[in-house]
């Protein structure tokens, strides 16, 4: 099942193609942008490789990551989407290039990716730094709540393996109630 391209007011959020390796590299390959999320890439070919497993998790999954474009002129600034969990499950990840932070971009991003998966089924979650307050502010925009911390009770038992040297993780998750179906 595919998402097709998400848009919002001021975004586009489409499938990551190959032709996007110089935009995700520039995005995860920048420190300031990626000093608080896991997925820093070094260089090109790391970038070429997550770039590629991003793909081919779109082409079996039918969402992944994708290019965060504006509307107004096509530039990406920005990768949001979903890592696969399991069958109902799904994890929110998102960042915006550190020169656009505080103008929304992130928010609306996620919001809307966030409403996509809820739309086909899927229930979401993420899991953020307690340091991170600008992430801890979108995931709230974004309607997750929070549900306890990896590998503390609380936290689902495959969320201990996500602790790394940097500490524990804050689990947020969508919950069935905080979004009714429409009718």
């Amino acid at each position: 099942m595919a998402f097709g391209p998400i848009l919002t007011e001021r975004l586009r959020l489409r499938v990551l193609t190959t032709a996007d390796l110089t935009s995700v590299f520039a995005i995860l390959g920048d420190q300031a942008t990626t000093g608080q999320v896991s997925w820093h890439q070094p260089d090109l070919q790391s970038a070429a490789n997550w770039l590629s497993r991003r793909i081919d998790q779109e082409n079996m999954h039918g969402f992944s990551m994708w290019a965060v474009e504006t509307r107004q002129d096509g530039t990406v600034i920005g990768l949001c989407g979903f890592f696969p969990s399991d069958a109902e499950e799904i994890e929110l990840g998102y960042v915006a290039t550190a020169a656009l932070w505080g103008q929304g971009y992130a928010t609306e991003a996620a919001g809307a990716a966030v409403d996509a998966a809820l739309s086909e089924g899927y229930q979401v979650y993420a899991t953020i730094r307690p340091s991170n307050s600008r992430s801890l502010r979108v995931v709230h925009r974004a309607g997750l709540r929070p549900d306890g911390e990896t590998g503390c009770p609380g936290g689902r038992d495959q969320d201990a393996e996500i602790i790394d040297e940097r500490g524990p993780l804050l689990v947020y998750r969508t919950h069935p109630r905080d979004h009714p179906p429409e009718l």
